[in-house]
């Protein structure tokens, strides 16, 4: 009986994060931009993650729930009982689509665009007063690259999956990185080769704190490789965000 107890008990003060859209506004411009947001209970820093693809998720406000990658990938570093649960979660929405080019998405280097992604990494800094990292998954790398290239004082650190190849960093930026990978991707714009290279460059220009990690686990989709399987690490979800929350810990 009092193990039982105890169980009820823990299952009690296990609160899930707070899951909900969250409005952004942008002086200037007719709409806003709508983020989802997972709050952590304890949340040491801020992780926004900027979409791959087309980067239109179609967010409204009401919604508490979000699917998918998000969910499985993002979600659990503001769940303690999943991570260390002390990541509030951010991800962008763009309220309209992002043509994604044929050699590069030039369209991730719109000034609205930008605009909106610091009118978001400001509004959330000044929410939660905690330090703001930068994610971007496969076309979204692109976003963060040229975000932080004109903004590097703005971020804390930056996190790379599945990238787009031609993603570029300056050694001179000093916050770290990590850059995410599954071993069997099969879309052709995210060569990790692209990535290896330069990390080979950085670390030669002295920079120490940039990570690649590889994931080897999870299977196929019968669908697109670039929107599906392990590209999007279908069933190797754990293993990434294991990976994302030792990173991002290991500079609290």
């Amino acid at each position: 009986m009092r193990l039982i107890a105890a169980l009820a008990l823990a299952c009690l003060l296990v609160v899930p994060a707070r899951a909900e859209v969250v409005s952004v506004p942008l002086p200037g411009a007719s709409e806003p931009t709508q983020t989802f947001l997972w709050e952590a209970k304890a949340g040491k820093k801020v992780l926004i993650m900027i979409p791959g693809g087309e980067g239109h998720l179609g967010l409204a406000p009401g919604r508490t729930s979000l699917g998918g990658f998000y969910g499985s990938v993002l979600g659990p570093l503001a769940e303690s009982t999943l991570t260390s649960g002390t990541t509030h979660v951010v991800v962008f929405d763009s309220p309209y689509a992002l043509p994604v080019g044929t050699t590069y998405p030039v369209s991730r280097a719109g000034a609205d665009h930008l605009a909106r992604i610091e009118s978001v990494v400001r509004f959330y800094r000044a929410r939660f007063g905690k330090p703001v990292w930068l994610m971007g998954h496969s076309n979204g790398a692109v976003s963060v690259a040229e975000f932080i290239r004109r903004n590097p004082d703005l971020v804390d650190g930056a996190i790379f999956s599945s990238s787009r190849s031609g993603v570029q960093v300056a050694p001179s930026v000093s916050f770290p990185v990590l850059f995410l990978h599954h071993q069997l991707d099969g879309c052709a714009g995210a060569d990790p080769r692209s990535d290896l290279r330069l990390i080979d460059q950085l670390r030669a220009a002295g920079k120490r704190n940039v990570s690649f990690v590889w994931l080897r686990g999870g299977s196929p989709e019968q669908k697109s490789p670039c929107a599906s399987g392990y590209h999007m690490f279908f069933g190797a979800e754990a293993d990434a965000f294991k990976a994302i929350d030792a990173f991002i810990t290991a500079y609290d």
